[in-house]
């Protein structure tokens, strides 16, 4: 059985190694992910520049439901990533909207209401002050343009739309976490990926592609608890297209109810039939080789 790196050329933590962070470019990615996890969005750089200088205001409480906020205005030798074409502030899906997906968040097969709303509170993240010095904004956009530059996350005019394993936007994974507030994972993988990430019981919520059923894991102490349906699979395309991770692979790496449902829907010919198919566990165990110790 293959691994998900060899299928997929490699992973996030592959890419960060090879990318070779500065002790800064490491706590924005840190602090990006922690953010995301907190309250299912990213966070703009002088949020990231407050919470890393350990801002008091910043690290008690900021609302939630707030508008990403467009960058400050980028000084001439910023990366051209950074500034990015003019685009529709409503059109940042990753991965790009297909229309086989229903949006989980607007549509659930067995009608079940909604996880509550997101807290109103952002993680306790440490300081760093001092040991380095406090980051200015344009550093931390500095760190952002290297950090999309190695995959390791992703900006779309000049904001954050995703970060390993988290989505800025809905996709067919919906992470509910203890406390009842909810993230968006980018794929199958990052959905489980994220109890290792972050150490915590979660309950992924899926969509199957074929039937549109979801599907529900509970996570709990590295292990699967319970999996309705129980014969619920993961299956990842062969890559056959360039571009970062996000575009090119995470769409094509979903659960599905069963191996029939998988079946059903490579067999209306639009669908490619390459790819691996993993059972839960063996997809977990892929998982947790991926995000165990990733925001170590």
């Amino acid at each position: 059985m293959p691994h998900l790196k060899d299928i997929l050329g490699d992973t996030v933590r592959d890419r960060c190694e090879r990318a070779r962070l500065t002790p800064r470019e490491n706590e924005v990615r840190k602090c990006v992910l922690r953010v995301f996890a907190a309250r299912g969005s990213p966070p703009d750089p002088k949020e990231i520049a407050d919470l890393i200088s350990g801002t008091p205001e910043m690290r008690e409480k900021l609302p939630m439901a707030r508008e990403i906020p467009d960058m400050v205005s980028l000084s001439p030798e910023m990366p051209d990533v950074l500034q990015g074409p003019p685009e529709n502030p409503d059109m940042h899906s990753l991965p790009p909207e297909n229309p086989d997906i229903s949006p989980i968040a607007r549509k659930r097969p067995d009608g079940l209401p909604l996880p509550p709303e997101k807290p109103d509170i952002l993680p306790k993240i440490p300081a760093v002050s001092d040991v380095l010095p406090v980051p200015s904004e344009i550093e931390v956009l500095q760190a952002l343009a290297r950090l999309h530059a190695a995959d390791i996350l992703t900006l779309r005019g000049g904001r954050i739309v995703a970060a390993y394993p988290f989505s800025a936007a809905e996709t067919r994974h919906l992470v509910v976490f203890s406390d009842g507030h909810t993230a968006y994972a980018l794929c199958a993988a990052d959905a489980l990926g994220i109890h290792f990430l972050l150490d915590e019981d979660i309950t992924v919520r899926s969509l199957c592609p074929e039937c549109g059923r979801e599907i529900v894991i509970v996570l709990e102490g590295g292990k699967i608890q319970s999996c309705d349906p129980a014969g619920a699979i993961e299956f990842v395309k062969a890559r056959d297209r360039c571009g970062c991770h996000a575009d090119a692979c995470c769409p094509d790496l979903n659960f599905f109810c069963g191996p029939d449902h998988l079946a059903q829907w490579q067999e209306c010919g639009v669908h490619s039939r390459e790819g691996v198919v993993f059972s839960l566990e063996e997809a977990l165990e892929e998982s947790r080789s991926i995000f165990k110790g990733f925001l170590g």
